[in-house]
């Protein structure tokens, strides 16, 4: 059997019960992380999803994933603080999606706010900001 081994794992972005819980449910996925000398960061929603997260903070999307890793597994949350503007909202007033607010945060995992949202289209994260980001944690 070959050693794995990484420097970071990042977890997310995604939807919550639908995209990130499913690859937790994976034989073997969570002991893997457990297990791992890597930091491990969740990278949480800019927006919330109807009908899945309504009305969740970042400290509830937190709170989800740790209860499939355990808590104190992730060492580092990655949360966007740039408010998309009232244009870009209005698709997803219409869809019942919201902001992501921070909520009352753990002090663990660390959280690393910033700007992370991308210019345009969808509200999404900046891929080159968030990339910066995740090396810096190497």
């Amino acid at each position: 059997m070959r050693k794995k081994s990484a420097d970071l794992v990042v977890i997310g972005p995604g939807d919550l019960y639908t995209s990130v819980v499913p690859n937790l449910l994976v034989s073997g996925v969570v002991e893997a992380i457990r297990r791992t000398n890597a930091a491990i960061v969740y990278v949480v929603n800019i927006m919330t999803k109807s009908g899945e997260t309504n009305g969740f903070a970042a400290a509830d999307f937190i709170k989800v994933v740790e209860q499939y890793l355990g808590k104190g597994v992730l060492d580092y949350s990655v949360i966007n603080t740039k408010h998309p503007t009232p244009d870009r909202l209005r698709y997803y007033e219409k869809e019942s999606a919201e902001f992501v607010e921070f909520g009352d945060l753990p002090k663990k995992p660390t959280p690393i706010f910033g700007d992370f949202l991308r210019k345009r289209g969808f509200v999404r994260h900046d891929p080159e900001r968030l990339a910066q980001t995740l090396v810096s944690l190497l």
